[in-house]
């Protein structure tokens, strides 16, 4: 029989995992990945094509609707193991993230970022700035108020955004591009966080 130091011991040591693993789960609310298919275009140009799109967005706490993330997307000329064009950025937005009990959103941010394609024979990597509207779709049913007070409430969104980029390197004919892409973001939401 475990003597009562012990049991208060394993006692705390559990509430300790516990308490643990909620500030884990806690620190990933209002953050959300996504994964798409992105379209550039731009004027004059031949050989854009359509490829994969990642982005990590965070918005904490979450009643802010600051929103901070980080943009990654790669294009193939002929097949998906011939990846020679990419682009890597930062993000900041303002927006309307959909809450549980919403079925659709608002976002709206900048970016600035290297993009590596080949404009030129003596351009590959250029920096560009740019900006994106996107209007994230909460998928399934919402949720009433008494319902959306767990701790953690995940969903899936169906994001659609356009988006406008500046490119920085001097020969490009034409620097402006114009951006489609359309992904499926997972985030995470919890009411205990502020």
């Amino acid at each position: 029989m475990p003597l009562p130091l012990e049991r208060k011991l394993v006692a705390f040591r559990k509430r300790r995992v516990v308490l643990a693993v909620e500030c884990a789960l806690g620190a990933l609310c209002g953050c959300s990945i996504a994964a798409g298919a992105t379209y550039p275009y731009r004027t004059g140009q031949s050989g854009v094509y359509p490829g994969v799109a990642v982005a990590a967005r965070a918005q904490l706490p979450t009643e802010y609707a600051m929103v901070l993330g980080l943009d990654w997307a790669t294009r193939s000329r002929w097949g998906p193991f011939d990846v020679d064009q990419w682009r890597l950025a930062g993000y900041v937005g303002y927006g309307d993230i959909p809450r549980p009990t919403d079925r659709w959103g608002w976002e709206i941010g900048g970016r600035l970022g290297m993009v590596r394609e080949a404009f030129s024979p003596s351009t590959n990597v250029t920096g560009f700035y740019g900006a994106a509207l996107s209007v994230p779709i909460r998928l399934g049913r919402s949720k009433e108020p008494w319902q959306a007070d767990s701790f953690l409430e995940p969903s899936f969104l169906l994001v659609p955004e356009i988006g406008v980029n500046h490119l920085l390197a001097s020969d490009v004919s034409h620097p402006l591009e114009l951006t489609g892409t359309l992904s499926l973001r997972f985030h995470l939401w919890s009411n205990v966080l502020p």
